[in-house]
């Protein structure tokens, strides 16, 4: 196991948990915006079939280019977040992701009382000092 210098438990499991709940805005975000890209090539190939001269395609060219990186870098984004976002989304998933709520939630009650100021209560019969009476 990775050390976390002074990353308590609940700390990475609430980490965990926020990478699952973003994965889904961030793929589909990403995706649609990919997808928007892929809509408009239509567009530019009719930009190139209306181009007058060379020069004009190769504007068309370099910002065809340039619209086709940023589409790349938000499929790529998308993807990266894709096998999270399923894997939240199956059915059969959805009681382990429950189950690290509740997980969460004891841990940060444990952690709550080891860092309490906790007194040892002596018990009945211990005068203090280790020897009964």
């Amino acid at each position: 196991m990775t050390k976390h210098p002074e990353c308590k438990p609940s700390v990475i499991i609430e980490d965990f948990m926020n990478l699952i709940a973003q994965s889904h805005e961030e793929y589909e975000t990403n995706m649609s915006i990919a997808k928007g890209f892929d809509k408009k090539t239509i567009t530019w190939i009719h930009d190139f079939e209306v181009a007058n001269n060379y020069d004009e395609r190769c504007k068309l060219a370099t910002a065809l280019h340039q619209e086709r990186e940023v589409r790349r870098q938000h499929k790529d984004r998308a993807e990266l977040f894709q096998k999270i976002h399923e894997f939240a989304g199956q059915e059969r998933n959805k009681q382990v992701l429950k189950s690290l709520k509740w997980l969460l939630s004891e841990q940060k009650k444990q952690e709550e009382y080891l860092e309490s100021n906790r007194e040892f209560k002596h018990r009945v019969g211990d005068n203090g000092n280790g020897n009964p009476g």
